[in-house]
């Protein structure tokens, strides 16, 4: 299915999805957003744009804003259990072009033959022995990014969310200790928090897919991230619905679960050495914490300076400081 036509058909699904629960609610047409013609109101400065129909035509932005719509890539990595992995992570890329993504999946998979010989793997079908490897896996990231920055001309960039599972607690949050799917939404509430008022602020809009195995997100949360979160953070709505896509179609999400699971993988690392004094992973994370940090040149001529790393308790924020801030 081309991409377009995904486009549509996801579109479709939420837009029918609202109206069966009585939610399609119209926006009058002269206060709309018609993306073709580029309709804005300006309110204190700013560029805010009101969706047409409620929501996002993305594709007529696709065929009228080229250059101007980012693509935005998720997945997960960690049970949502509270047993299991130590903590849970929603990692998003933020990509110049779907082009972009095409040309970082070559580089990807080329890097990879070198190194682990065989094309990218998502995290969890990577070879035991490569997973645990750390020089293996940091001399692979120290020639991914510098390659991709030169290449590609725009650096590989990510937003993540570290829910560490035991600091849930009934005490803590009743909501999050007892749902699953309402500890997957959280996550992804903050990571869209920080994507929306990005691309509000810079007047940029984006494309979002995601891997097509997250059942929970495709059965609860299309319709709060794209109608709740904007509401709850503050932001006017400036990303797609999510498109849900397989890695055959969108290669790139094999990037994107292989990141994530290698963030909760030094995380668990960096938690587990605290008390010996020693980091194995600590070569890994010198690499990998350059995707949330660094300078975005946008396409509207912005120079951006990105800080993606988040973390749950947000009360807790000395633990994920110094991971952070680890050489």
């Amino acid at each position: 299915m081309k991409v377009v036509d995904l486009v549509r058909h996801q579109w479709h699904n939420v837009k029918g999805a609202r109206q069966v629960a009585g939610q399609d609610q119209r926006q009058p047409a002269d206060g709309g957003w018609d993306p073709a013609e580029r309709a804005t109101r300006q309110v204190a400065g700013q560029d805010q744009r009101q969706p047409a129909d409620g929501g996002w035509d993305p594709a007529g932005l696709l065929l009228s804003e080229v250059g101007k719509v980012l693509l935005l890539v998720s997945d997960e990595s960690g049970d949502l259990g509270l047993k299991g992995s130590r903590c849970y992570i929603v990692l998003t890329l933020l990509l110049r072009s779907e082009h972009d993504a095409h040309h970082i999946m070559n580089i990807a998979n080329a890097r990879s033959r070198k190194h682990f010989h065989n094309p990218l793997r998502k995290w969890n079908n990577m070879k035991g022995k490569h997973k645990n490897a750390p020089e293996l896996l940091a001399a692979f990231l120290a020639d991914l990014l510098p390659q991709i920055q030169h290449q590609v001309g725009f650096p590989l960039c990510a937003v993540a969310v570290i829910m560490d599972k035991t600091m849930v607690t009934h005490q803590r949050s009743p909501k999050l200790y007892e749902s699953a799917s309402y500890r997957m939404g959280w996550c992804y509430r903050l990571i869209f928090k920080r994507i929306g008022h990005f691309l509000q602020r810079t007047n940029l809009d984006a494309r979002w897919i995601v891997d097509d195995n997250s059942e929970v997100l495709k059965r609860n949360l299309s319709l709060y991230l794209t109608e709740k979160v904007p509401e709850l953070a503050g932001f006017i709505r400036r990303y797609s619905p999510p498109i849900f896509c397989s890695p055959k179609d969108q290669p790139i999400l094999t990037l994107a679960d292989f990141l994530a699971g290698l963030t909760r993988r030094c995380f668990e690392s960096f938690v587990q050495s605290r008390p010996l004094l020693s980091f194995p992973f600590q070569p890994v994370w010198s690499e990998l914490k350059k995707i949330f940090h660094t300078t975005l040149n946008l396409p509207t001529g912005q120079a951006w300076r990105w800080d993606g790393l988040l973390y749950w308790p947000v009360d807790q924020k000395d633990a994920v400081r110094s991971f952070v801030d680890c050489p």
